[in-house]
C-alpha cells in the first residue's frame, strides 16, 4: 500500500498516516522541494526509531494548478494500483484534484482521514467507516523534531534538560519541600539560590556531601542580608523532613543531600514550582485509571537550529513543562518569586477537555468555612484574548441519611433555615442587587443555614450569594399544586435550564422536582412525568439528588414519594388545622414506616401581622401566636435528628395577589421579616436565639414591642437571646433574672 500525504504547515498531520497505517510506501506532494526534503529527513528518523520499516519519498507539484495537480496525482495510480490519498492536511486545490482522480479511476482509489479530536482514523468512501482508534501517540522529541529542533541532553553542554526520574519517592519528596515553599516563595528562593552559592563555592556542585566553615558562611550570608541563625533554621527544617541528612553545625556547617535530584532542588530557585506542577500532572488519569498526559518534561531546553551547527546566534529556549496528550503537545510556564498558587492547575491545551487534580483540597464547609475556587477559561489566537469565563466552585462532600440527616464533608451539620420568594414591596420580581445582598445578610443573621428558592429559578446574584456564605440550597422549578397532563416538555425544558445554569454553584445540593403537585392526588401521568424528571437529573448531574415537597394530604404510602432521593412535606399543623403538638409525631410515624427514606419539612409557618394579644390563639394572626408557634415548632423538629432538613415558610412576607387573611389583602404574612424588610417580627429572634452562637452575635431582644395599649394589669415579657442568663429592669430596678435550662 502507498499512501499519498498533502504536504501540511502542521507537520503532525503528514505523518500521522505513516504511523497509524502498515504501509510499503508515502509520497509526500507539495509545492517546495526543500521544505519536503529537509522534513522527509525527519520523518525518516522517526519512523527508523520506531522500527517502522517505510520508504519516503516525493513529488512536486504547483499549488496553483489544478490540470499540473491532475497529472501528477494520475501518475501515482497509473504506476500502483493500490493507493490511499490521506486527506487529513493539505490545499484545498489538492482535495479537488483527489476529487477528480477518484471519479476517474473509481474503486482503485481509496481515502482516509484522521480526526485528531477523537483519535480515529475515518475511511472516506461512500460508507465511512472507522478504519482504526488506536492511541495516536507522539513524544515530545518527536514533536520538537518536527518543527525543526530537538531537546538537548547532553550535560556536557551549559544549558541541558536535567534528566528528571520523578517516582513514588520523588513524588512524596516534592510535596514535602512544596509545603515548605509555598508559605512564603519568595524567602525559600532566597535560602536555596544562596545554597546552591555555596556548594558552588565550596567546589561541591557535583557530589552529595556538603561542607563550609561556619564563619564562611556566615560572611556569604551577610553580603546578601541573611542571617546566620535563621539559615540554620532552614537547614535543620530540611533535615527534619529528610531532605538532607547528618546536618552538624559548629566550627564547620556540614551535612549530605539525600540525593542528586533532591540537591538540584534545593540548590535551584523555581525549580520545586516546576516538579510540583509535572508530579501533579505525571498523577493525573482518566476514569478507566489510564494517565492522561504520556510524557512529562521539566526543564525541556531545546535548540532550535540544531541542524546549523555553524550559527553563531542560534536560537535555544528552556520551557519549565513540556507535556505530550498523545499528539497534542502542552507548555507551561511556572513563574518565580510571587505567584497565585491557583497558576498550579494552569493548563494550555488545544484538546476539548481537560481534567485538573486538586491536591491538598481546600474543602468548603458550610458558613464555618465558604472557601470558593475560580476557574477562569480563556480561548487564545497569539497573544490576543478572544473569549474568557471565570466561574467559581467549591469542592465538598455531602450525603443525607435517614437517621442522621445531612452530613458535610463526613460530620453531621444540621439544616435548619428558611424558604425564600425573590419579590418585596415596590419592586416585585425586579429585585436590584442591594436587595439581594439585603435579604442575604438578614437570612445569615438570623442563623440559617440552608435556604429552599421558591418555587422558581432565582437571580444568579443571588446564588453566588449562596455559595460565597456557605449556604446549602434546595433549588427548584415552578412544578407546582396542579399537574397538567400537557406540561410535561414545559417541565423537562425548565429543569434543563435549572442545572444548565447553576451546575457550577456549589451551595446547591438538591434539585426539587415540584410542589404539593398532589393536592389532588397522584396519577400515572403525574408518577411518569416525575419518573422523568427525577431520570433526567440523574443523567445530568450524577452529585446531587433530588427531592419533592409533598403537602400534608399526601398519604404516607403514596406511590411518588418514592420516585426521588429524598422527600420533604409541608405542613401547617398549628395554623390551617390540627394543633401544634402533632408535628412532632406525625414524622416519627413516616420516619417509622419509611426507615430508609430520608424526611425534611419544606414548609411550616404562621401569619403575623401587626396585631397583638396576651392570650394569643391559633388563628388570630397575631405576633404572639405566630412566636409561641415557632417555639413549639423549634422544640419538636430540632430535637430529631433525622429531620434532613427544615425550611420555615418564609423568610419575608410576600405578595399574593389573590389573598385575602388577616385584614391587609395581597399579601401572605408568614414572613419572620415584613414585605419591606423593615421589621424583624419576634420569632426571627427567636431563631437567632436557637441558632446564633453568643460568641459570634451576642443579643438580648424583648418580645412584643409593638403591643402598647395592653388593658391587664400584670403583663407576660418575653424575651429571646443566646445568652445564659438575662435579667429584667424596670424604670432601672430589677424585676429578677432568668437562666436558659439549656
Amino acid at each position: 500500500m502507498t499512501i499519498i500525504e498533502f504536504f501540511d504547515k502542521v507537520a503532525l498531520e503528514n505523518i500521522a498516516g505513516a504511523l497509524l497505517c502498515n504501509a510499503d510506501s508515502i509520497i509526500l506532494v507539495g509545492d517546495s522541494r526543500k521544505k519536503l526534503e529537509r522534513s522527509i529527513k525527519v520523518y525518516n528518523s522517526i519512523l527508523k526509531n520506531r522500527g517502522i520499516q517505510t520508504t519516503i519519498s516525493y513529488m512536486t507539484i504547483s499549488r496553483n494548478n489544478l490540470q499540473n495537480i491532475i497529472e501528477v496525482l494520475g501518475s501515482i495510480v497509473e504506476k500502483d494500483d493500490d493507493c490511499v490519498f490521506d486527506l487529513t492536511g493539505g490545499e484545498d486545490l489538492y482535495l479537488v484534484g483527489v476529487g477528480i482522480i477518484m471519479n476517474k479511476y473509481g474503486e482503485r482509489v481509496q481515502c482516509h482521514r484522521f480526526n485528531f479530536n477523537n483519535n480515529t482514523l475515518y475511511d472516506c468512501d461512500a460508507d465511512g467507516n472507522v478504519c482504526s482508534t488506536a492511541p495516536f501517540i507522539i513524544t515530545a522529541e518527536e514533536n520538537i523534531a518536527m518543527y525543526g529542533g530537538t531537546i538537548v541532553k547532553d550535560e556536557t553542554q551549559p544549558l541541558h534538560t536535567f534528566n528528571w526520574n520523578i517516582d513514588e519517592q520523588l513524588s512524596d519528596d516534592i510535596e514535602i519541600m512544596w509545603s515548605l515553599c509555598k508559605s512564603d516563595v519568595g524567602v525559600w528562593n532566597i535560602n536555596t539560590v544562596m545554597l546552591g552559592a555555596m556548594c558552588d563555592f565550596v567546589k561541591c556542585m557535583e557530589c552529595l556531601d556538603f561542607s563550609i566553615e561556619a564563619e564562611v558562611m556566615d560572611s556569604m550570608l551577610s553580603k546578601k542580608h541573611m542571617q546566620y541563625p535563621q539559615y540554620i533554621i532552614f537547614l535543620r527544617l530540611l533535615e527534619k523532613h529528610g531532605l538532607i541528612r547528618s546536618l552538624k553545625v559548629d566550627k564547620n556547617v556540614s551535612f549530605s543531600f539525600k540525593n542528586r535530584q533532591i540537591k538540584r532542588c534545593l540548590t535551584l530557585a523555581g525549580q520545586i514550582l516546576e516538579l510540583i506542577v509535572a508530579s501533579r500532572m505525571k498523577s493525573l488519569t482518566d476514569s478507566e485509571g489510564i494517565p492522561l498526559y504520556n510524557e512529562v518534561i521539566v526543564g525541556a531546553v531545546i535548540d532550535w537550529d540544531r541542524s546549523d551547527e555553524d550559527n553563531a546566534y542560534r536560537t535555544i529556549n528552556e520551557i519549565d513543562v513540556l507535556a505530550m496528550k498523545g499528539a497534542i503537545p502542552i507548555f507551561i510556564s511556572c513563574k518565580n518569586g510571587n505567584f497565585d498558587e491557583n497558576e498550579l492547575y494552569k493548563i494550555e491545551s488545544t484538546d476539548k477537555k481537560v481534567v485538573f487534580n486538586i491536591e491538598n483540597v481546600h474543602l468548603l464547609n458550610g458558613r464555618k468555612d465558604p472557601y470558593l475556587y475560580c476557574c477562569e477559561v480563556e480561548i487564545v489566537e497569539g497573544e490576543t484574548v478572544l473569549d474568557n469565563v471565570c466561574n467559581r466552585f467549591g469542592c465538598r462532600s455531602f450525603k443525607i441519611d435517614p437517621d442522621n440527616g445531612f452530613i458535610l464533608n463526613g460530620e453531621e451539620y444540621p439544616l435548619r433555615g428558611v424558604s425564600r420568594h425573590q419579590d418585596r414591596w415596590g419592586v416585585g420580581n425586579a429585585l436590584l442587587p442591594e436587595h439581594h445582598a439585603e435579604d442575604i445578610d438578614l437570612i445569615m443573621e438570623v442563623g440559617a443555614t440552608t435556604i429552599r428558592l421558591a418555587h422558581y429559578q432565582h437571580d444568579q446574584y443571588f446564588y453566588d450569594l449562596c455559595d460565597e456564605k456557605g449556604l446549602v440550597i434546595w433549588a427548584e422549578i415552578p412544578y407546582i399544586s396542579k399537574h397538567m397532563p400537557g406540561g410535561l416538555e414545559n417541565t423537562v425544558s425548565q429543569m434543563k435550564e435549572l442545572i444548565t445554569q447553576n451546575y457550577n454553584h456549589a451551595s446547591i445540593v438538591v434539585w426539587g422536582l415540584s410542589n404539593e403537585i398532589s393536592i389532588g392526588g397522584s396519577d400515572d401521568d403525574l408518577l411518569e412525568n416525575h419518573r422523568i424528571l427525577n431520570n433526567l437529573v440523574h443523567e445530568m448531574d450524577k452529585t446531587r439528588l433530588t427531592t419533592i415537597a409533598a403537602v400534608s394530604m399526601c398519604k404516607m404510602d403514596d406511590p411518588y414519594l418514592q420516585i426521588p432521593d429524598v422527600v420533604s412535606y409541608n405542613h401547617y399543623f398549628g395554623w390551617y388545622g390540627g394543633d401544634t403538638s402533632m408535628n412532632g409525631p406525625w414524622f416519627d410515624k413516616f420516619h417509622a414506616m419509611h426507615p430508609n427514606i430520608p424526611i425534611g419539612i419544606s414548609e411550616y409557618g404562621c401569619e403575623a401581622l401587626n396585631w397583638h394579644t396576651s392570650d394569643p390563639k391559633q388563628g388570630d394572626y397575631t405576633e404572639e401566636y405566630q412566636s409561641f408557634y415557632h417555639e413549639e415548632l423549634i422544640k419538636q423538629l430540632f430535637s430529631r435528628k433525622y429531620i434532613w432538613a427544615t425550611h420555615v415558610w418564609n423568610m419575608f412576607d410576600f405578595g399574593a395577589d389573590a389573598r385575602a387573611e388577616g385584614g391587609e389583602n395581597g399579601q401572605n404574612h408568614k414572613g419572620l421579616v415584613t414585605m419591606d424588610r423593615k421589621y424583624k417580627k419576634d420569632s426571627f429572634y427567636a431563631y437567632k436565639a436557637w441558632l446564633v452562637s453568643p460568641e459570634v452575635d451576642p443579643f438580648v431582644h424583648l418580645c412584643s414591642k409593638r403591643y402598647i395599649d395592653r388593658v391587664e394589669d400584670v403583663t407576660k415579657v418575653t424575651v429571646y437571646s443566646n445568652l445564659p442568663e438575662v435579667e429584667l429592669f424596670v424604670n432601672g430596678e430589677s424585676i429578677g433574672k432568668k437562666t436558659a435550662k439549656d
